[in-house]
């Protein structure tokens, strides 16, 4: 890593393919009481487990790399915190399903899905209450239950999925509720939802 204005940059290397079950769990630490930035480099293709979870310094913007074709569970759950939450976490387009409780519990202000994402696991967006930003791609056909349980603050779900690829409890635990276009799915009141289908 690299010191730059108070904050700790870590650097995941290109030639690094695999990153194992909790290999960076609770770095908060090493790092005392700095800043962590995460910079992930072309190359890296599995994440385990825990692999990041743990770290309320983490900060800034996450981008992971398109050479990523896997992410376990927890990935990067419990990251960030309220008073310093992560801009934008942006998922890679090598992967087809981010799996569960991926980012649960974390502090994200907007999450971004590459098209090529085909399933969304159960709780992956789970508690993460400063959420105000989502977006779904058309290319997701499988959207299991409480995907974006407990975000509270989300209120705003841009949706190009068919209705098909939506579970029945999949937005069980949120604001949102379902349209007339999705009537076969738990009613709640909605405050803004937009699927142009």
């Amino acid at each position: 890593g690299e010191g730059t204005t108070g904050d700790f940059t870590l650097t995941i290397p290109p030639n690094l393919k695999k990153i194992g079950n909790g290999s960076f769990n609770n770095i908060d630490d090493v790092a005392t009481t700095c800043g962590i930035k995460l910079k992930f480099t072309e190359g890296l293709e599995y994440i385990g487990l825990s692999g990041f979870s743990n770290n309320e310094r983490i900060t800034g913007e996450i981008k992971l790399p398109d050479s990523l074709t896997f992410i376990g569970a927890f990935a990067f759950s419990q990251i960030g915190n309220a008073t310093n939450p992560i801009n934008k976490f942006t998922f890679g387009s090598g992967l087809t399903a981010i799996s569960w409780r991926c980012l649960a519990s974390s502090y994200i202000t907007d999450i971004v899905i590459p098209n090529g994402v085909k399933t969304l696991e159960n709780s992956c967006f789970m508690n993460i209450t400063v959420l105000a930003n989502l977006t779904i791609p058309s290319s997701v056909d499988n959207i299991e239950n409480e995907f974006i349980a407990y975000s509270s603050s989300l209120t705003s779900l841009n949706c190009y999925a068919v209705k098909e690829a939506f579970e029945s409890q999949s937005l069980l635990g949120s604001k949102l509720s379902c349209p007339d276009c999705l009537s076969s799915l738990r009613k709640r009141t909605f405050r803004k939802l937009i699927i142009p289908f």
